[in-house]
């Protein structure tokens, strides 16, 4: 009898407690395509482990690297990642099939002694560095992990700080003390830039979310101010268009920290459909993801103010301006605006560069109106450089990294 006792004592203890231990390849495994031109696109999803049947989970995880590859995603951050005795690392297959970096952390199960286990992990096209892990807090129960994962992406731009986690479905007071740990982490982890991912398992309106979005912006909600966003839960992966959503507990929290600026340029709903395979319809989890793309460096700002906004990006891209009002900056922050910069040179009034910035919708004709124009510039600029207008193509965004300027025809 003690034999038989010491296993099931040691295959508690090894359920007890989460691995602080990452596995991975975090810089010599990435052959992803080339990336087309535009700002960093990062991808969350919770990814369905699908414990203990695991029903249509290779299928799902070729769905999910198909659409990976077909956002050309440079960051993706998944929730409830698998591993079985037949797939092996679900991270791992995953950034084999989408050519990318990968950092994986258990969460609960473990392999070596239930055959199964689940986690967090982070895919990426770029480097990533500086891994760092935590077991938030408190535990909803005694075999049930909460667990926050940290990796810098060396992207081409800066550094960016990116976190993964998934908070409890149950108790939400819990549920809110474990927000609170994730928020004391993300603040003591890394310096720079951040993006904080995850199954939240709480709504928008849950004071845990308020809480974390008075510090941090809400991707989705800053690019779909009226959009629902619904993202849970699908409960027959096999059924059609029918299935209903019956809230949104999924995020991509954007973190402005240090002296690099970071903004939402847009973000949507992804995974938002079933697949048509043979024998019928095919979701690629119960939960839906998001990709937001983001704005990196110190020339972009959604609402253009603030010591790194727009509007000193565009007074530091225009040192030596020819004449008053020939140059100019047009920056997308989103589907819906797009804010026009105008500069204006030193002169013996105006020793600095200085700028103005206009917020417009971008439904606003294709020549934005001379007298709006002077109106917005009237009160930076003398009168002699207010007057001016710009086109842009409808729909059209800057390349990624702009150009410093933009030359505005007289």
């Amino acid at each position: 009898m003690l034999v038989p006792a010491l296993v099931l004592a040691l295959l508690a203890l090894s359920l007890l407690k989460p691995s602080m231990h990452t596995e991975g390849c975090l810089e010599t495994c990435s052959f992803a395509a080339e990336r087309r031109d535009g700002p960093l696109r990062v991808v969350s999803l919770n990814m369905l482990h699908g414990f203990p049947r695991f029903e249509h989970l290779s299928q799902r995880l070729d769905l999910i690297a198909g659409e990976i590859d077909r956002l050309q995603a440079d960051i993706v951050c998944l929730q409830e990642v698998p591993w079985t005795l037949r797939l092996g690392s679900g991270a791992e297959y995953l950034a084999k099939r989408a050519g990318m970096n990968y950092l994986y952390l258990r969460a609960n199960g473990n392999r070596r002694t239930i055959l199964f286990e689940e986690g967090v992990a982070i895919l990426s096209r770029y480097p990533l560095s500086a891994p760092a892990t935590a077991e938030l807090e408190p535990q909803a129960g005694p075999f049930e992990h909460r667990v926050v994962l940290h990796a810098v992406v060396e992207t081409p731009w800066t550094p960016v700080s990116v976190f993964v986690t998934h908070l409890t479905h149950g108790d939400p007071e819990v549920n809110r003390r474990q927000a609170a740990s994730l928020m004391a982490f993300v603040d003591a982890t890394g310096s720079g830039p951040a993006v904080v991912t995850g199954d939240l398992n709480a709504r928008a309106d849950s004071p845990q979310v308020q809480s974390l979005t008075q510090h941090w912006e809400d991707a989705y909600r800053a690019a779909n101010p009226d959009g629902e966003g619904l993202t849970c839960c699908i409960d027959n992966v096999t059924a059609g268009t029918s299935e209903q959503l019956e809230s949104r507990i999924d995020y991509v929290l954007v973190a402005p920290r240090g002296e690099e600026h970071i903004g939402v340029v847009d973000a949507r709903l992804v995974l938002d459909r079933p697949f048509q395979v043979s024998g019928g319809w095919q979701w690629a989890s119960d939960h839906i993801g998001l990709l937001a793309e983001i704005a990196l460096g110190h020339w972009t700002d959604r609402r253009g103010t603030g010591p790194h906004s727009a509007r000193a990006a565009a007074t530091a891209s225009a040192k030596r301006p020819t004449s008053p009002g020939d140059l100019a900056v047009m920056i997308r922050p989103s589907r819906s605006t797009a804010m026009l910069v105008k500069m204006a040179p030193a002169s013996s009034s105006n020793r600095e560069p200085r700028a103005a910035v206009a917020r417009l919708p971008t439904r606003t004709p294709a020549r934005a109106s001379a007298r709006g124009a002077t109106q917005m510039a009237a009160t930076t600029f003398p009168a002699a450089t207010a007057s001016w207008a710009t086109r842009w193509p409808s729909g059209s965004s800057l390349p990624y990294p702009p150009p410093p300027t933009y030359t505005i025809p007289a």
